[in-house]
């Protein structure tokens, strides 16, 4: 199954050059971060669960902007959870076009470059980790379709009636508040049914001696 992911603006930043893997375990993301912009991820043939970003799996990521770029076979090297709110960080690693060295990271619902730029920290800008900091979780986008029923704390609700700040509950993290969702049409067999995108909110801030990195 091929799928396209279309990723915002301020939710994914490139390392290209020196800033890949600057120091161990880490990469510099490219100054400044919003100077990446138009993400595409789409996944290969033969991908059963195009959803499922498991680590060493390939997509086909592009960009637009000052770095514009293509991975055409870019590995997924980290698929991790962040530390609260369930979210994850999706890290991808390949050559370009020019058979240069780059990595991409990608952090859906999370706002990106708020955080790069609140997390200078004595002028020092932060990382990010290009390893799995959890390595028993895997990130996964979930979609369910119009009338599905969620667990509340006041018991089951359909998913369209939810709205940003309402509890739902979850298998792994308990009472998790709700961030919002989005609806999509969707090309394929029951193509007349809309469909609601669950979209997971990150909090990635993290502390390594002098520096801020993600996870």
């Amino acid at each position: 199954m091929v799928k396209t992911f279309n990723g915002l603006d301020n939710e994914f930043a490139v390392s290209t050059g020196s800033n890949v893997n600057s120091s161990p375990g880490r990469s510099k993301f490219d100054y400044p971060p919003t100077s990446s912009t138009n993400l595409t991820v789409t996944s290969q043939e033969g991908d059963t669960d195009p959803n499922l970003f498991e680590v060493g799996e390939t997509y086909t990521v592009s960009w637009s902007g000052v770095s514009s770029g293509t991975i055409l076979d870019a590995t997924v090297i980290r698929s991790d959870d962040a530390p609260s709110d369930g979210g994850g960080v999706i890290v991808f690693e390949g050559l370009d076009e020019n058979g240069d060295l780059a990595q991409v990271v990608w952090t859906p619902s999370f706002d990106l470059e708020s955080w790069y730029f609140d997390n200078f920290n004595g002028g020092v800008p932060p990382e990010f980790h290009t390893t799995d900091q959890n390595a028993t979780y895997t990130h996964a986008y979930v979609c369910f379709a119009m009338g599905v029923t969620i667990g509340t704390p006041y018991g089951p609700k359909p998913i369209e009636t939810l709205s940003a700040g309402d509890y739902v509950s979850t298998r792994d993290h308990g009472r998790r508040k709700f961030f919002g969702r989005g609806a999509k049409p969707w090309s394929g067999p029951g193509a007349m049914r809309r469909s609601v995108l669950i979209r997971a909110q990150l909090a990635i801030i993290g502390q390594c001696a002098c520096r801020s990195s993600i996870g």
